[in-house]
């Protein structure tokens, strides 16, 4: 049978500690649905959305055009290849199909901000006014800050090329536009929390957005998954690729 862009697995990116995939099953879903659909789910699958993993995935895939050659000789790659589990062409297919999602298809959500994070029991660094959290669980009371990891930052009043302090924690390049979350809107209606959001789609520059609303929804917001399996233990168990919503 002929490789198919419908069949999907996880890719090691070099870089990355886990395989990831596209995962479009929730398109046109809220950040609060998807949260609540993957951390509700047993088992090694999770959200990537650190945007320091984000950037180090979208710039590996884009300095491996146009072959990806350095992807596919890259770690769990390389050892499915060599092992007959994976054909080159598959292989290539399924990392172009990341490829597009990032840099044509869609923008992906990141971490939790927080503008009022005092309301939540966190103390900010001086010279600080905002949060910015990672490792958080939501409920239908809300968020859930307990285990979460929390960053001050400084929030631009303006949209800007990303400060230094953001560049940091992000990870991302100096180029990055960063429009800030609008904070008299979001303490108002949104009890001061909101989500960044990367897009990487056909800009001369990344754009970063750190004032989308958790319940908001577009077609065109993706998610990353992510794989906790040891590669090793993946790799034995890789035998057949199924087709992911076939007809």
């Amino acid at each position: 049978m002929e490789a198919s862009q419908d069949k999907l697995f996880f890719v090691d990116i070099p870089g990355i500690a886990i395989p990831v995939m596209p995962e479009e099953s929730l398109l046109g879903k809220s950040r609060f649905q998807i949260l609540e659909h993957y951390q509700n789910k047993t088992g090694d699958i999770v959200i990537v959305d650190d945007s320091s993993t984000i950037n180090k995935i979208a710039y590996a895939l884009k300095d491996g055009r146009p072959n990806y050659s350095s992807i596919m000789n890259s770690g769990m790659n390389q050892k499915l290849l060599e092992a007959n589990k994976v054909s080159e062409e598959n292989m290539r297919e399924v990392i172009a199909k990341i490829d597009k999602i990032l840099f044509q298809k869609g923008c992906l959500w990141a971490e939790l901000l927080d503008c009022i994070p005092q309301k939540r029991g966190y103390k900010l660094t001086e010279g600080h006014d905002v949060a910015l959290y990672r490792d958080f669980k939501v409920s239908q009371d809300g968020v859930e800050l307990t285990g979460a990891r929390p960053i001050s930052l400084s929030l631009p009043k303006e949209a800007e090329r990303i400060t230094e302090d953001w560049r940091g924690v992000l990870g991302a390049t100096a180029d990055t536009i960063h429009y800030p979350a609008n904070t008299s809107y979001s303490n108002k209606y949104l009890d001061g929390l909101s989500f960044l959001v990367w897009d990487f789609r056909q800009h001369a520059s990344p754009a970063l957005d750190s004032g989308a609303g958790a319940n908001d929804w577009f077609v065109d917001r993706i998610t990353l998954l992510g794989n906790k399996t040891p590669p090793s233990e993946m790799i034995s168990e890789f035998s057949v690729l199924k087709e992911k919503n076939k007809q």
